[in-house]
């Protein structure tokens, strides 16, 4: 939060002024406002109460209302209706929920049913995320040769992969390489949706790539909420990794004839 402020006041004090100011219509403080609260109801329901979930619903109405009815909305309901933009922030918000949710469950999973100290945790979350790193390089070359729909196909299907051992098997010598294999495929999808999705965009880049950040934050808060309230629930990491798993199959469905229009 700190950096946070620090980083708003540094914008504020030290970009250039705009002195054009002739193209500009406003800024929507009140669907702003209304979008931070559905977050925040959202994510407070799925805690704390479903109460909160029904709030959440009937302010997103509200909120397709007056995005529809105010002349200078937050997010424009025409990068909405760009179903193939959609298609792909959706891709993102599901990879985040997965694997935030997975660092929310591995590290619970390791200390409390195999008794790994916290240094042997960290130690394996360090490995993965050193292999991350490098497969990010590697997707990138491989971006121009097979494109970005195949690369998230493969990073899907190694998310599924992981997934799947989480689910069926057990021991330390597993879960590893799975959570590895996680955070590859995690990066694979990452790198090739961050250029797919500004191809669907057109002259809407900059709204639309704000937006795609938005829905990946969501997921991030997301996944650690959900998984909680399913391990809360259910007490069983399997039925945990089985909903992510359940969460990366749509993924293929949202990807299938998925084409970037023409005039894109």
């Amino acid at each position: 939060m700190l950096v946070s402020i620090l980083t708003a006041w540094l914008l504020l004090n030290f970009m250039p002024p705009v002195n054009d100011l002739s193209g500009y219509k406003g800024f929507d403080y009140l669907g702003a406002t209304m979008l931070f609260f559905f977050i925040v109801m959202l994510l407070v329901g799925v805690n704390l109460s479903y109460y909160y979930l029904l709030g959440a619903g009937g302010l997103l109405v509200v909120l397709a209302w007056w995005f529809n009815k105010t002349p200078t909305p937050f997010i424009e309901v025409k990068l909405l209706k760009n179903l193939v933009f959609v298609r792909a922030i959706t891709v993102g918000l599901v990879i985040n929920v997965v694997l935030l949710g997975g660092l929310f469950l591995l590290p619970l999973l390791l200390a409390n049913s195999y008794q790994l100290s916290s240094l042997k945790v960290g130690l394996i979350f360090f490995g993965a995320s050193i292999f991350s790193s490098l497969a990010s390089l590697f997707v990138g070359r491989l971006l121009p040769n097979y494109g970005n729909l195949t690369l998230i196909y493969v990073g899907a299907t190694l998310m599924a992969l992981s997934l799947l051992l989480l689910y069926f098997f057990t021991g330390v010598a597993i879960i590893g390489p799975a959570t590895g294999l996680l955070f590859i495929s995690y990066s694979t999808i990452q790198v090739a949706l961050n250029s797919l999705v500004p191809l669907t965009l057109g002259n809407k880049d900059g709204l639309g790539l704000g937006v795609y950040n938005l829905a990946n934050f969501i997921g991030m808060a997301l996944g650690p909420a959900i998984s909680s309230k399913i391990l809360d629930a259910t007490h069983s990491y399997g039925v945990a990794f089985l909903s992510s798993l359940i969460l990366v199959g749509l993924i293929f469905p949202l990807l299938f004839r998925l084409t970037i229009p023409k005039n894109q």
